[in-house]
């Protein structure tokens, strides 16, 4: 391996045994071989401590002092990390074997400090669900982004350098959202470029939330977006629109937060304050008078699903109203 390698793989673990082997191994398949593998043990108590060091010296393993929240234990891996572009993947996804060719030929093709694609969803037993593809092209993305969120952790690579210079990285106070924090920060002054493709496998049977850890979504929205306002005073100005519409998908987490406690009072007060930002999030308040299990089954991604089959056709669909 070479000294510094050009791409340093962020894989940061806590107790992920179940499909490690896998995982590591869509990384050695890879038709790109110049990369690192940062493999950070988040004081896991299985086998995957011996899972990932039965690899060779491309793993290199760390095991950290104490348990933390994920984005302070993504901070420390990208602490670790040797090479010009870092990228990642958990424990339970895979990547297809050309992800690291793509994206390092598509990101040095320009001054880009990010590159995202397109990616598979698929089961427990690695059956494919669906395809997701992106909805925004190459360049300043921000404005899009505070409209609607379009980038998949599992598909991300960054250009290290741009972090240095901006004096960015993970924020240790994040827990739930650590990559949204990072890259709209990264948004407001740089250029992302996309893969119109999927490049990965997305597992999603990720472990259900708990209210508690749905409530953190609103606070890291809020927390972000504050972030922003203060380190460019006025931003907030030049993208009113965006600024209310990220803003407003705060309250409507909180009131998804609320409907797990089955609190339909507090989650109509969430809604009611931004019912008139969006028709989305009228359609949500209206339900929230209806039985419960209507809300429970659909939501802002059934919302835009339904957006797209029945109301594209007289309306039309907004890039910047993509949600």
């Amino acid at each position: 391996m070479k000294d510094n390698p050009t791409v340093s793989v962020i894989i940061n673990c806590f107790n992920g045994e179940k499909y490690l082997n896998e995982a590591i191994n869509s990384i050695y398949n890879q038709t790109y071989n110049d990369w690192e593998i940062i493999f950070w043990d988040n004081q896991s108590t299985d086998d995957s401590a011996r899972i990932a060091k039965s690899f060779d010296k491309r793993v290199r393993y760390f095991l950290a002092d104490e348990h933390t929240p994920l984005g302070s234990a993504r901070k420390n891996a990208v602490e670790k990390t040797k090479g010009k572009f870092i990228t990642f993947l958990d424990c339970d996804d895979i990547w297809l074997n050309n992800k690291l060719k793509l994206q390092v030929e598509k990101i040095e093709s320009g001054n880009y400090s990010l590159c995202y694609s397109g990616c598979i969803d698929i089961t427990e037993k690695g059956h494919e669900i669906r395809t997701i593809f992106p909805n925004y092209t190459d360049g300043n993305m921000f404005e899009n982004l505070l409209f609607q969120w379009d980038i998949n952790m599992a598909s991300i690579m960054i250009r290290k350098q741009d972090l240095l210079d901006l004096n960015l990285n993970f924020d240790e106070n994040i827990y739930a959202s650590e990559e949204y924090c990072l890259c709209m920060q990264l948004a407001v002054t740089t250029e992302f470029c996309v893969i119109n493709q999927p490049i990965v496998k997305w597992r999603t049977n990720k472990i259900s939330l708990t209210s508690k850890q749905i409530s953190k979504h609103a606070f890291e929205r809020r927390y972000t977006l504050d972030k922003i306002k203060n380190n460019h005073p006025g931003i907030e100005l030049k993208y009113k629109e965006g600024f209310q519409e990220a803003f407003a998908r705060a309250d409507y987490y909180d009131a998804t937060y609320y409907m797990s406690l089955n609190d339909k009072k507090n989650a109509r007060r969430s809604l009611k304050k931004i019912k008139n930002v969006n028709i989305k999030y009228y359609v949500l308040y209206l339900m929230l008078f209806l039985p419960s299990f209507i809300w429970n089954s659909i939501s802002v991604d059934g919302w835009r699903q339904i957006k797209r089959k029945y109301m594209t056709p007289f309306f039309g669909i907004s890039k910047k109203y993509n949600a």
